[in-house]
C-alpha cells in the first residue's frame, strides 16, 4: 500500500465496550502500585468516565449536562472565568480599581502574595426574592375596588369621633391568579320556539358580540395572543394547538396561521413607520442569525434553480436580521428575514436617508457583512466581541488574561457608574475620556508591548485575541470620540433570543411569505417590549382599531398610542 493510500486510511479509533466493573477492578488491583495522588487520580478519573457513559445512555442527554459534569461554564463573568479569585468580584464592581501590570515586578505584587486571604471580603451578596412579586407589579390585572362595609371618606372617625376620615391615596391590594386557555371560547345559545300549530320558528336576537363574532370568529385579542405566543414566547403551532385540545377549546395549527397571516395587513402601516424612523436614526444596532426557509432549501431551490426563477442561484445562505434603531430617546426593533446578510439590508434601511441628516453610527460586531457597501456609516465595534475572545483564553494564559479582562472592566465599571447617574451623552462622553480613557490607553501599550518584547506569540490563541482587539482599536473605543456611542452590541444579540427560541421551536419558515409576516409580528412585539408596555394590548387595540392606524400609523407607535387611545375614548370623540 502506497503512503498516498495510508494517509486517506480511516483513522478513527475502533469502537470499545466499556465494562465499568472491569475498569473498578482494575483501579483496585492498580492501587498499590500507585502513590496514593496518583491511584486517587485513576480513581476520580474512572468514576468520571462511568458518568459520561451513563449520561449518553440516556435520552435526556444534553450539551449543558455534559458541561456540568466536567464543571464546564458558559459564563463570561470574571467570578466564573477565575473562580475563588476574590479580586474578580471587587474589580467588576469598582470603577476605582488599580492597575496591574502581569508583566512587572515590584513592591505592589508582593504585598498581595503576603497578604492573607482572609482579609479580603468578597462583597455582600443581594438576597433572591424567592418567586415574591408585589402587587405594584401587575398593572394588566383586573381591579375591583371594594368600599368600607361600615365607614366613608368625610365620615366621623369611630375611634376618637373628633376627627374625620380621608381616603388614602394607597389602597392595600390583594393579588389572585386564576388558570384558563390562553384561548377562550364564548358560546351564545339563542333560544328558539317553535309553533305547534304553524310550525313556525323564533329565534332569539343576538346581542352586538354575538353578531360580531359571528362575521369575525376570532376577535382582535386573539389574534394578538396566537401572534404573541407564536413569535415571541416561540411556541409552535401544533403546540398551541394540542393545548388548546387538551382544555376543550380547539384552534387547529392551519386556523392560526391563517388568522396571523390575515391580521398582519392591519399591522404594516406601522411597520412602514418604523421603517421610515430607523431611517433618519443616529445609532444603528445590528446583528445576524441564521434562519431556515424551505422553499430556499434543498429540493425545492434545486428545482427554482432548473426553473431560472431563483435570483443570483450561488448566494446560499438564509440570514435573520436584528437592527435596533434610536429614534429620538426610543428605541426600535426591526427584524429582516431571507437571503440578504445584515449589510444589505441596512443598505434598503438607509436608501431613502436624507442626506442633510449626518451619517449614522452603526454599532456591530466586526464581520464586514454587517456594514452596508452604500449609505455610509460610522462603524463601532462591540467590546464584548473582543472581550469574549479573551476569555476564551483565560485557561491557557491565566495571568495575561487576568489583566486584560481586569483592566476592561474597570472600563465597563465607569460606562455602567454613567448609567447610574443618567447622564446626558455629552456629559457621559466627558466623563468616559476622563475615566476611562487612561485605562485603555496603558492597556494598548501593555498589549504592543507583548508583542515587541516577544512575551506573547502573536500566533497563539491569545496573541489573536489581542490582535483582535489591536486591528480593530479605533471602532472598537469609538466611544472614547463621539457622544452616544454604546460600549457593546448586546441589545441587538438580546433581541435575536426572541428569533432563535422561535427557530429551536418552530424550526422554519415554509416561505417567504412567512417569514415576512413573522418579521412584522416580532419588529412590532419587541418595539412595544422596548418601550415597556404590554405586547399583547399593543397588538389588539392596532388590530381592533385597524381604520384608525391606516389613516395615521404615525400615531400608533408604542410610545404614542396610549395617548391615541386615550383621545379617541374622551367624551364627544368621533365614533
Amino acid at each position: 500500500m502506497s503512503d498516498q493510500a495510508k494517509s486517506t486510511k480511516d483513522t478513527t479509533a475502533p469502537a470499545v465496550t466499556i465494562d465499568l466493573v472491569a475498569l473498578r477492578a482494575l483501579v483496585a488491583r492498580a492501587q498499590p502500585l500507585l502513590s496514593v495522588e496518583d491511584a486517587a487520580l485513576l480513581a476520580g478519573t474512572v468514576e468520571q468516565v462511568a458518568q459520561l457513559y451513563d449520561l449518553l445512555h440516556q435520552r435526556t442527554a444534553t450539551l449543558a449536562r455534559l458541561r456540568r459534569l466536567f464543571h464546564l461554564s458558559t459564563s463570561e463573568k470574571l467570578a466564573a472565568v477565575f473562580p475563588g479569585d476574590a479580586t474578580s468580584s471587587q474589580t467588576s464592581n469598582s470603577p476605582e480599581t488599580t492597575q496591574t501590570d502581569p508583566s512587572s515586578e515590584g513592591a505592589a505584587a508582593a504585598e498581595r502574595e503576603a497578604a492573607p486571604a482572609a482579609e479580603v471580603e468578597p462583597p455582600p451578596r443581594k438576597g433572591k426574592n424567592k418567586g415574591r412579586v408585589p402587587a405594584s407589579k401587575y398593572p394588566g390585572a383586573k381591579k375591583i375596588k371594594v368600599p368600607h362595609e361600615n365607614l366613608r371618606a368625610g365620615g366621623l372617625c369611630p375611634g376618637c369621633v373628633d376627627g374625620k376620615l380621608c381616603a388614602r391615596k394607597e389602597p392595600r391590594r390583594i393579588i389572585g391568579i386564576d388558570g384558563s386557555p390562553s384561548l377562550v371560547a364564548t358560546c351564545w345559545e339563542l333560544e328558539r320556539l317553535r309553533c305547534c300549530s304553524c310550525g313556525e320558528t323564533y329565534t332569539a336576537g343576538a346581542p352586538p358580540e354575538a353578531v360580531e363574532a359571528e362575521s369575525e370568529k376570532y376577535s382582535p385579542s386573539a389574534a394578538a395572543m396566537i401572534a404573541f405566543q407564536h413569535y415571541s414566547a416561540g411556541m409552535a403551532f401544533h403546540r398551541l394547538a394540542k393545548m388548546q385540545d387538551n382544555l376543550q377549546t380547539p384552534v387547529p395549527s392551519s386556523t392560526q396561521w391563517d388568522v396571523v397571516r390575515k391580521q398582519a395587513a392591519a399591522l404594516l402601516p406601522v411597520h412602514e413607520v418604523f421603517l421610515d424612523y430607523a431611517g433618519q436614526t443616529r445609532l444603528l444596532h445590528a446583528d445576524d442569525t441564521h434562519v431556515r426557509i424551505t422553499s430556499l432549501m434543498g429540493k425545492r431551490r434545486a428545482k427554482a434553480v432548473a426553473s431560472n426563477t431563483l435570483e443570483s442561484p450561488e448566494r446560499t445562505g438564509l440570514f435573520t436580521t436584528n437592527v435596533i434603531a434610536t429614534y429620538e430617546s426610543h428605541q426600535i426593533a426591526l427584524f429582516f428575514s431571507g437571503r440578504q446578510h445584515a449589510g444589505e439590508n441596512l443598505e434598503d434601511l438607509l436608501e431613502h436617508r436624507p442626506k442633510v441628516l449626518e451619517h449614522p453610527v452603526l454599532m456591530s460586531d466586526a464581520l464586514s457583512r454587517n456594514v452596508p457597501k452604500v449609505g455610509p456609516v460610522i462603524e463601532a465595534n462591540c467590546l464584548a466581541h473582543g472581550r469574549r475572545n479573551i476569555v476564551d483564553e483565560a485557561e491557557n494564559f491565566p495571568k495575561e488574561c487576568k489583566h486584560l479582562l481586569d483592566q476592561l472592566a474597570i472600563v465597563f465599571g465607569h460606562d455602567a457608574e454613567a448609567r447610574r447617574q443618567k447622564m446626558s451623552d455629552q456629559k457621559r462622553l466627558v466623563h468616559l475620556q476622563r475615566s476611562a480613557g487612561p485605562v485603555l490607553g496603558k492597556l494598548r501599550q501593555w498589549m504592543v508591548r507583548q508583542f515587541r518584547e516577544r512575551r506573547i506569540e502573536e500566533n497563539s490563541g491569545l496573541g489573536v485575541a489581542i490582535r483582535y482587539l489591536l486591528k480593530h482599536w479605533k471602532k472598537l473605543t469609538l466611544f472614547l470620540r463621539r457622544p452616544g456611542v454604546p460600549l457593546t452590541n448586546n441589545i441587538s444579540e438580546r433581541a435575536l433570543k426572541m428569533i432563535i427560541l422561535h427557530r429551536k421551536n418552530s424550526y422554519f419558515f415554509r416561505s417567504l411569505e412567512g417569514a415576512r409576516v413573522a418579521d412584522i409580528y416580532t419588529s412590532l412585539i419587541h418595539t412595544a417590549q422596548l418601550a415597556g408596555i404590554n405586547p399583547v394590548e399593543y397588538l389588539t387595540e392596532l388590530l381592533r382599531h385597524a381604520l384608525e392606524v391606516a389613516e395615521s400609523p404615525a400615531d400608533w407607535v408604542p410610545w404614542r398610542f396610549a395617548d391615541t387611545l386615550a383621545a379617541l375614548r374622551a367624551p364627544g370623540a368621533a365614533a
